[in-house]
């Protein structure tokens, strides 16, 4: 990857010396890295930057931490930063956006689609942020929250639709601890499938707005069937798996099954606790139908819920709210979801 980074140079030279006092070649330290001489060479003269994978492992051959081969990378934040969240105690690659002349940072580990694409690394010693190779630029970044499983690939085809952005990611938070970040300016959009027992419906316009902290769109996402998956009845499990509480799914257990005489896990998204389900004889969790098939795991339906898409109503007419109902209706998106078990489509992209 070609470098822009003015401490590109100070990484190369680094790395350099680094070589130089093990006694080691060029072409000894390209073959225990996996990549060509040519390639070191570019590093090593500061043209280009090592990706995440190769930064890991070329500190671990030059017997360096992450933090000292990127710390000739490491600048003063554009902006006051401040955490989604708990500030990290240990160090780590993070995810950036920039909103309102306030840098905001999420740990990547809080994604479960990896570090691969993170944007920085945090180092919570020296109280340091250090730009990755390839990180996005923090003012083109769009940031929605919300616990759909298959959310990963609607972020695809919103980059498609806006050309101008360098990311956009989608955080698998349930409905509260969403709409609570959209309140505060931490994300753009958020999911929420929220019941109202007493008025027995979804997403009601007051709780929505109480939530997210002022007056809402709602842009409509699905109906999906949610319920049991795992064990055929609720007294025959033995471990159970939900989600966080806050999420719809955890209200839903609770209204369901109450406190259970058995071990309950939490999990930070559907995929992780259905996988746990799949992989633990006896278990059984509440979660979203779709995952079912997708893991071959037995289901049952306890409930039909609609999922919006909440944005501020002063956002409405930004490009990427627009795109965010275009990409939902349009034919493409609906072809690519339809054949999803235990969710029906047609509400995708209607305003509420």
């Amino acid at each position: 990857m070609t470098a822009n980074h003015p401490g590109a140079a100070g990484v190369g030279a680094l790395v350099r010396r680094r070589r130089q006092e093990l006694g080691w070649s060029q072409a000894d330290l390209a073959a225990r890295l996996g990549i060509t001489r040519q390639a070191l060479i570019t590093i090593e003269r500061g043209r280009s930057l090592p990706q995440l994978g190769l930064a890991r492992a070329l500190a671990d051959h030059l017997g360096l931490s992450l933090d000292d081969l990127t710390a000739p990378l490491a600048v003063a934040a554009p902006a006051p930063w401040q955490w989604v969240g708990p500030e990290p105690v240990v160090p780590g690659p993070v995810y950036w956006a920039l909103r309102e002349g306030r840098l905001l940072l999420v740990p990547a580990g809080a994604d479960p689609a990896g570090t691969a694409a993170a944007d920085a690394w945090w180092d919570p010693v020296r109280h340091r942020l250090s730009p990755l190779p390839g990180a996005a630029r923090p003012d083109r970044v769009l940031w929605l929250a919300g616990c759909d499983p298959h959310a990963g690939l609607l972020s695809r085809f919103l980059q498609e639709h806006l050309p101008g952005l360098d990311r956009v990611r989608v955080f698998p938070w349930g409905s509260r601890i969403a709409l609570a970040a959209l309140s505060r300016g931490a994300v753009d959009a958020a999911g929420s499938h929220l019941y109202d027992p007493v008025r027995g419906v979804y997403n009601p316009p007051a709780l929505l707005e109480e939530l997210a902290g002022g007056p809402v769109q709602r842009i409509r996402y699905c109906r999906w069937e949610a319920g049991l998956v795992g064990a055929a009845t609720p007294e025959t499990v033995r471990w159970w798996g939900v989600r966080e509480p806050g999420s719809e799914a955890r209200a839903l257990f609770e209204r369901r099954v109450g406190r259970p005489p058995v071990p309950v896990y939490e999990f930070g998204d559907h995929w992780s606790l259905a996988a746990f389900v799949r992989r633990q004889p006896g278990a059984a969790g509440v979660t979203v139908g779709s995952l079912a098939p997708a893991l071959d795991l037995p289901f049952t339906a306890w409930a039909e819920e609609s999922f919006d898409w909440v944005i501020p109503a002063a956002d409405a007419g930004r490009p990427w709210a627009q795109a965010l109902a275009e990409v939902l209706a349009g034919a493409a998106w609906r072809r690519t979801v339809r054949q999803l078990r235990h969710v029906d489509w047609s509400p995708a992209g209607d305003p509420a």
